[in-house]
């Protein structure tokens, strides 16, 4: 899936996946930008936002917004210029999503 960690697609409507999702980061699964966002883990966004910049790729050709369920991490998404309207494959844009 282009590099993307799949196993880690988090918090889904199926919450009985959360305790395979939290046996992954227990053995050390990568943490990406896109994962942190999809966690909502803030402190993990700002840290890997402040040493990597915004991904160069995202998951489905997209923008990166897509992913973020936090209010805070829009905001660091927008001031670091992330796109407001790049569709994805499937032509949906962040305000889709």
């Amino acid at each position: 899936m282009g590099g993307w960690r799949a196993a880690l697609a988090p918090r889904s409507l199926d919450y009985a996946r959360d305790d395979a999702l939290f046996e992954q980061l227990a053995r050390g699964a990568r943490v990406g930008v896109v994962e942190s966002l999809m966690l909502g883990d803030d402190a993990r966004i700002d840290e890997l936002l402040d040493r990597e910049g915004l991904p160069v790729m995202t998951p489905n050709g997209g923008s990166i917004l897509a992913f973020a369920r936090t209010t805070h991490a829009v905001d660091r998404l927008l001031d670091l210029g992330a796109s407001l309207d790049t569709k994805d494959r499937w032509g949906s844009a962040p305000i889709d999503a």
